[in-house]
């Protein structure tokens, strides 16, 4: 899946791709992660916005996935707006 982050901050937007799964993956893991587990916070979407990994600080508001391609093709647009999960 592709997975489209933007810094809320400086208004740039980077893809990241994870092979390891897909949004709906296993029940919905993809999704899971990005929105509600570890991989939903400011620190984590930092590494897959800019691949550095180096301390960054946690919260919620600074980073935002605006997209998502799963791996059928089929696009999400504003996941974090119309997930079923939040």
């Amino acid at each position: 899946m592709r997975v489209f982050i933007r810094d809320n901050e400086t208004g740039e937007e980077a893809e990241y791709e994870d092979r390891r799964m897909d949004w709906n993956f296993d029940d919905g893991i993809g999704e899971f992660m990005f929105l509600e587990a570890n991989w939903s916070c400011d620190c984590h979407r930092h590494v897959f916005h800019t691949g550095i990994y180096e301390d960054f600080p946690c919260g919620e508001t600074r980073y935002t996935i605006t997209k998502v391609i799963d791996t059928n093709g089929d696009i999400i647009d504003n996941p974090e707006k119309t997930s079923k999960k939040k």
